[in-house]
Order: C-alpha cells, then structure tokens, then sequence
C-alpha cells in the first residue's frame, strides 16, 4: 500500500515538473529590457544592423542610432533636408557600412553606418523615387522611369537601364536573390542581369497588371492581374507557365510555403497553389455572414493567420493541409498580426478590454492561448522588429526593448505541423 502510494505521490510531481505549455492560463508579463526616450515621437518605422537600431525622430527631423543590447545612444544625424522614411526609400549594407536613405529634394544621402557622417551624395534629373539593397549594389530607380545600380561604398554608378522608348520602369521587386524583376508603364514584366543591367527577357503586355510585390521562387515568377488573377512565369525563359482566376482582390501579396503558394483574398477564402503547375490544393473561407471581411493576414511557411474585425476573432490555419489550428475570440482587440519565432508565435498588437491599456499579445501558434503580453502605455507606432528573443518596438515618443522567449512555450511546435 505505502508503495503504491509513494508511486502515485512520484507521478503526480512528474506531470506537474513537465505540464504542457497550452496548459498556461495567466500570461506572462513580457520583460523590458531598456528604452529609449526622444524628444519628439518617433516616426513609423524602425531599421536594423546587426549592432543598431536606427530610427527618425520627427520634431527634430534627425536619424538616431541606438545600441540594440543597451539603448544607448551611439549617433545621431541631422541631415539638410527632410527625408522620406520608409520600407523603399531607406537601404543598409552591414558588409559596407553605409545606411542609404532619399531626401524629399530626389537625392540619395548615404552615411557611415558605424559614425554616423555623410560618405556620399548622389542625384539625376527628375530624382529618384525609390531604392532596393541587393549584397553587391544599391538600385535606384529615377522619377523618369530609369534604372541606376550604385557603388555601396562610394556611390559610383555601375550601370543604368532605360526600357524602350515609351516605356518607363515603374517598379522593382524585393526579391533579392532573383535575377532583378522589373514593372514598366506598358504593363510589362523585364528580368536583368544583375552584374551588368543586361535584360534577360520581357514579358507580353500584361491586362489589368497590379503592380504589387511579384512572388519570385525556385523557377517560378508570380505576378497579379486585375483582369486575368494570377499569373506564373518560368524564371528563366520567360514563358507563361500556369494562370489561376481570382474571386476577388488580394488582401496581401502572394506568399510560399514549400511548394506551395498560398494566397488570401478579401473575401475570406484562403488558397493554397501548387508552385510548380498552379494545381488547387486546398482552399479554406475565414468569414462569416455576421463578419465578412478579412482585415488583416500574415503567412508564413507553417501558419496562415488571419484576423477578423466583425467579431473580433483570429483564425490561424496550418500551411501544409489547411487543417484548422485554432479560432478564437480574444479579450485583446487586435489590429494587426504577424507569426514570430520560428512560428511557434502568433504575435498581434491590442487593447485589453477590462483596461483599455494597449499592449503587444503573444499567442501559442497551435492552440491560440496568450502565453504572454506586455503592456504599453501608448500604441505602438508601428510594427515591431523582431531578432531571436527579443523585440523592439517604437511607442509614441519612446523605443522599448522586450524580452520574449520564456523556455516553457518556445520549442513546442508540432514538427508534423
């Protein structure tokens, strides 16, 4: 008998030392390491090197560096005019330590990345417009339509493009380990080489192009058209290769998940493609009658997330099967969603409904539960960056540094998921 219940005694320790993670019922409040106060808010967009944090503050109209690890504040720049700050307009190269950034007058000012002092300037007519950072070069592309791939280190221009006469380039793809991806006035798909601005090929005009980010992977070029859906290109000859029709627009650009590509529409419905024949492999609807829109949706290669405004809900599907994860009403008004951490996460900003205090949530991808939050004390300006364990996050007229990596939760993922 005393045996019997000692084994007992030893089983019941056993299963409190080692209880599952999405048995946790009370979040846990997410550390902040430091923060960084400025003197005016900080504008909507922060950037990273491997050792900086770089962000704009807007009464001060300067570029601040901050330490990542300790908040301190390593530089600052004032430059002579305003500048654009965005995803397009701002580029970083930590192998030739130089932070490229447009000014409001077309120029491009780049500055030492480790000091903080101008390197370079560089203009043409019309100045430019946008920018993308590929490892070799910078890409600018001009208010005239042409292409200019600059020099990191001394911002000397190694080759320009111009399409045919009556054609201007209108925009150019992210996708950095492709060939360089092209959009033209004329609705026209052009491929360069990156070395030289050779153009590889050019599509047909395309009816009703969109100009949204293009899916480049493995030898597939997908592109959006108002009139005909999708449309997948062989990368390396140029030839149309599958078309897929769409029930209505695209919430978000196409995204991979493996083979697969999977796309959500504004509809609701969520859909996952065959990369290589544009099969339908599976399609599932995040809508109901009561709550027709889809506001927002994040795909990554394991989760498809999506969240619905109607009835305050998040939905979150497997990418593999379209298996159903979780769904779920939060008591954390979310606005905006995004999986972290090697997917384990589902991370979306909120409003705790008892306090109305904004906060950052942390749900259990698998199961929905909050496993933790951290609570601000203004919304956030924008979305956070995100390195390992931790995130920064810029609210209002501060930056804050938060841990996020509690061991109990963060390598739990179902790895058939």
């Amino acid at each position: 008998m005393k045996s019997f219940l000692l084994l007992t005694l030893l089983l019941v320790l056993t299963s409190c030392s080692f209880s599952s993670p999405l048995e946790v019922t009370r979040p846990i409040l997410a550390k902040k390491n430091w923060s960084y106060e400025a003197i005016d808010t900080i504008r909507a967009k922060l950037f990273t090197s491997r050792k900086l944090l770089l962000a704009a503050v807007e009464k001060t109209e300067e570029i601040v560096a901050i330490d990542k690890g300790t908040g301190e504040l390593r530089w600052s720049y004032n430059p002579p005019l305003d500048f654009v700050w965005g995803q397009a307009t701002v580029a970083i190269s930590e192998k030739h330590k130089r932070f490229v950034l447009l000014l409001s007058d077309g120029r491009l000012l780049s500055l030492n990345l480790k000091t903080g002092r101008a390197a370079w300037s560089f203009s043409t007519a019309g100045g430019f417009k946008l920018i993308r950072q590929r490892a070799g070069r910078l890409l600018a592309l001009s208010s005239l339509g042409a292409l200019y791939a600059i020099e990191w280190k001394k911002g000397r221009v190694l080759w320009s493009y111009r399409p045919d006469p009556g054609d201007l380039v209108t925009s150019v793809a992210e996708a950095p380990r492709a060939p360089i991806i092209l959009l033209t006035k004329g609705k026209k798909i052009r491929l360069l080489n990156e070395q030289n601005g050779h153009q590889l090929w050019e599509s047909e005009a395309i009816d009703g192009l969109v100009e949204t980010e293009p899916l480049s992977y493995g030898n597939r070029l997908i592109v959006n058209s108002a009139t005909r859906g999708l449309i997948a290109f062989a990368l390396n000859t140029g030839e149309e290769a599958w078309t897929f029709v769409l029930e209505d627009e695209l919430l978000r650009p196409p995204s991979k998940s493996g083979a697969k590509v999977i796309i959500c529409q504004k509809n609701g419905s969520l859909t996952a493609l065959s990369l290589g024949l544009g099969d339908l492999l599976w399609q599932k609807k995040g809508t109901t009658e009561k709550a027709p829109k889809i506001s927002e949706a994040f795909v990554s290669s394991r989760m498809a997330c999506l969240y619905r405004p109607g009835d305050d809900t998040i939905i979150t599907f497997a990418t593999h099967d379209g298996s159903l994860l979780f769904q779920e009403k939060a008591r954390f008004k979310g606005t905006k969603i995004q999986v972290l951490f090697r997917e384990c996460l589902v991370l979306h900003f909120g409003g705790e409904k008892q306090t109305s205090l904004p906060c950052i949530v942390g749900r259990h991808g698998q199961s929905g539960k909050v496993v933790w939050l951290s609570r601000m004390k203004k919304s956030p300006n924008s979305w956070p960056i995100w390195e390992k364990s931790t995130l920064w996050v810029a609210a209002d007229d501060k930056i804050w540094s938060i841990r996020c990596n509690p061991p109990e939760w963060s390598t739990i993922w179902n790895r058939k998921n």
